[in-house]
């Protein structure tokens, strides 16, 4: 997904957009997955992580000031 479409979708989901959270979901969710079982062998364990990793993400776009740190702090999420 490219800088401009993350920043878009993220905007939506911060004025509280639900299909721009499922948006958000479907574009990472596998390539976080991917992540996850890299260290997690158990399938149920990486489910969790997953779960647990997009509820941060999707609880946290309303305190942050603004667009580009909202970014930064989903990217974050995802890849570590």
């Amino acid at each position: 997904m490219f800088t401009m479409e993350i920043t878009r979708l993220i905007e939506r989901c911060r004025q509280g957009d639900a299909d721009a959270l499922g948006e958000l979901y479907k574009a990472y969710a596998q390539q976080m997955r991917g992540v996850c079982r890299r260290y997690i062998s158990d399938e149920q364990t990486v489910e969790d992580v997953l779960h647990d990793a997009f509820v941060i993400i999707f609880t946290s776009f309303d305190r942050l000031r603004d667009v580009r740190q909202a970014q930064r702090a989903c990217i974050h999420t995802i890849h570590y």
